[in-house]
């Protein structure tokens, strides 16, 4: 019986790392490359970022990986996280951007403590706001002063740790 419980977790540990290994080549587009992280704005507690070196265009459409990080862990539902990587569809004609992947992530597990593909919602951006300057970033074509991490959970800790300090206050 203890045989058959043990077997069974180690078989859905493999299964969750096969699924994080699939997650993470399909994020990087099946190839592994080096990403572009630059901090887009701070609207107080958490902080945003782009990974410059995702952006894709498709038409007036562009996609692109963004990151959340909160100054402090936060804990919704018993689930802890410190921050968040979203795939996100921006509609450069329409000035508008809805997510389609959210992936959650807490320091202390190299995994998601929570991911989902969404059918998010068209929203708009209001003028000089985070969502607005993310906007610009993603379809000018403009180039923002990279933050230096090329690994996404270095860059999370960076933020983490400019937040902490009051950096962007």
């Amino acid at each position: 019986m203890l045989a058959a419980k043990l077997e069974e977790a180690i078989m859905k540990s493999l299964f969750v790392a096969f699924l994080v290994c699939v997650g993470a080549g399909a994020a990087a587009g099946g190839q592994a490359r080096a990403q572009d992280w630059a901090v887009t704005g701070s609207p107080g507690p958490f902080a945003e970022g782009l990974d410059q070196s995702s952006i894709t265009i498709s038409g007036e459409q562009r996609a692109a990986w963004t990151m959340s990080v909160w100054r402090e862990t936060q804990e919704i539902e018993g689930i802890f996280f410190d921050y968040g990587v979203h795939r996100e569809i921006f509609d450069c004609f329409q000035g508008r951007r809805k997510t389609v992947s959210l992936h959650i992530y807490h320091f202390e597990q190299p995994a998601p403590v929570h991911s989902e593909e969404i059918d998010g919602e068209w929203t708009s951006f209001s003028p000089g706001t985070i969502g607005d300057a993310l906007f610009d970033a993603v379809c000018s074509g403009r180039r923002l002063p990279s933050a230096g991490q090329t690994h996404t959970p270095d860059f999370a800790r960076a933020i983490r740790a400019d937040l902490q300090r009051g950096r962007y206050d």
